[in-house]
């Protein structure tokens, strides 16, 4: 077995490289796949139904933090069908806020609701 002797220095010199190639690595990663996307999605206010917006464009393969804001003088909930298949509280009280975290899916378009008032919808745009 042969012994390869390095100076301090060029130690150094290796693990500066290695650090600066591996952070170019995870920015280039960081940048590709933003860590979180946050939106909100409210409904429309007093007793008009709907969501507002009624269409939400995100990156694919992200991490999106969905602020669910009731404005309504009714209960509400938001709910994203398959595949995505995740909601909020099943009864979201007028005034409150919840939250919901998915990860999206491939680009497509997705749709979520309200299970209690079935003609409210709207669209996930998934970019």
């Amino acid at each position: 077995m042969h012994r390869v002797h390095m100076s301090g220095r060029a130690v150094a010199a290796l693990v500066g490289i290695a650090l600066v190639v591996g952070g170019l690595l995870l920015t280039g990663v960081m940048l590709a796949y933003p860590r979180q996307v946050d939106v909100t999605i409210t409904t429309r206010p007093g007793e008009t139904l709907g969501f507002t917006p009624e269409v939400v464009v995100v990156p694919a393969e992200t991490t999106v933090r969905v602020a669910f804001q009731n404005v309504s003088i009714q209960e509400h909930n938001l709910t994203f069908l398959a595949p995505i298949s995740r909601g909020s509280r099943t009864i979201v009280d007028a005034g409150a806020t919840d939250s919901i975290v998915i990860r999206t899916p491939g680009a497509g378009v997705y749709t979520f609701v309200c299970t209690i008032h079935m003609e409210m919808s709207g669209t996930l745009e998934v970019r």
